[in-house]
């Protein structure tokens, strides 16, 4: 008899009632040694002056910008032209074995840190992903570069519960298929985070 091939499809159904998933993990020596290790907000002072992104273990980081509203105080209005957000990756914190991901997201979160909306395109049709930019002569020129000028507009003269901060994050399979992390300084660093406005001030004569 001739030999053929037969195509068929094998479907496996894994029981979800009796899959279990964990890690564990051992911060013991780092500057996480100590600190909570869920549902906490740990100030980047606590952690050696840094933000977190690590994937895993879901940490995440919140931006905020305290002073923002002190432009109101040079001029009888003041409007934010553009406003552009620069993270700069520390030094010697990514590597072959952990490289620095394409992408970063930024979603708008309120005081108990819940997502009310997200930091979009200029097309405001996606959320926006960061742009890496990747100096590999210098690499502490390294940075990802977000336009945040929207928030900031909006943002600008809120005060109280009606303040916002900023979720910086890694994508979804990132967070749940790898070990990858991301260290980035807060602004008492030599490579600080930095926001850059241009904005107008008006007066009347």
């Amino acid at each position: 008899e001739d030999a053929y091939a037969e195509e068929s499809e094998c479907v496996i159904s894994p029981n979800t009632d009796k899959q279990f998933y964990h890690v564990d993990h051992d911060r013991s020596g780092t500057e996480m040694d100590g600190l909570p290790t869920k549902k906490f907000e740990v100030a980047s002072a606590d952690l050696g002056n840094r933000g977190v992104l690590f994937g895993g273990i879901g940490w995440y980081s919140r931006l905020q910008f305290p002073h923002l509203n002190n432009i109101l105080e040079l001029g009888e209005r003041v409007s934010i032209e553009s406003a552009y957000l620069r993270i700069y990756p520390e030094v010697g914190s990514w590597s072959a074995d952990n490289p620095l991901p394409d992408s970063l997201y930024l979603y708008i979160v309120d005081e108990n840190n819940v997502v009310t909306d997200a930091v979009m395109d200029y097309l405001g049709e996606e959320v926006q992903s960061g742009t890496l930019y990747e100096d590999d002569t210098y690499r502490e020129n390294t940075y990802y570069s977000f336009d945040v000028s929207e928030f900031m507009q909006e943002e600008l003269g809120a005060s109280g519960q009606y303040k916002h901060g900023l979720q910086l994050v890694f994508n979804d399979d990132t967070y749940t298929q790898t070990f990858r992390n991301m260290t980035f300084n807060d602004q008492q660093s030599d490579y600080p985070i930095v926001l850059q406005l241009i904005f107008k001030v008006y007066e009347s004569y």
